[in-house]
């Protein structure tokens, strides 16, 4: 067994991203002997983490990894991928998501602290010459 994740660029500023994809659309239909087939409908749906996860196991997982990374190779939806592992996944989405505005300013308030020990080692160097 092995899973695929695929995560999607989650915009603070936008509502959440949940665009359910058609992986296989088959209408029901009847064969030459009379019997009925069902309709098969398989989609792909983000999950709670906003990843698109592909199981070697399920049903349809090749429909479904072709439908990603013909998705991915367009650059249509905002998703990143392919990882092997949940961890790649998230550092990933996460380098290239937009920061919320808490972030930003927790981004500013460190860089002002990285700055003022760069000022005190620079003065605390100066002093030493």
């Amino acid at each position: 067994m092995s899973i695929k994740f695929f995560p999607v660029i989650q915009d603070p500023n936008k509502a959440k991203f949940q665009r359910v994809l058609m992986v296989m659309n088959k209408p029901e239909w009847t064969d030459q002997n009379g019997i009925r087939h069902a309709v098969v409908v398989k989609t792909a749906i983000p999950n709670s983490l906003g990843m698109y996860t592909v199981d070697s196991d399920e049903d349809c997982a090749k429909e479904k990894l072709a439908v990603l990374r013909s998705r991915l190779k367009k650059g249509d939806l905002p998703i990143v991928g392919e990882f092997d592992n949940i961890e790649e996944a998230i550092k990933a989405e996460r380098k290239v998501r937009p920061l919320t505005d808490k972030e930003k300013l927790l981004r500013v308030d460190q860089l002002e602290r990285e700055n003022e020990e760069l000022k005190r080692e620079v003065i605390k160097s100066q002093r030493k010459e």
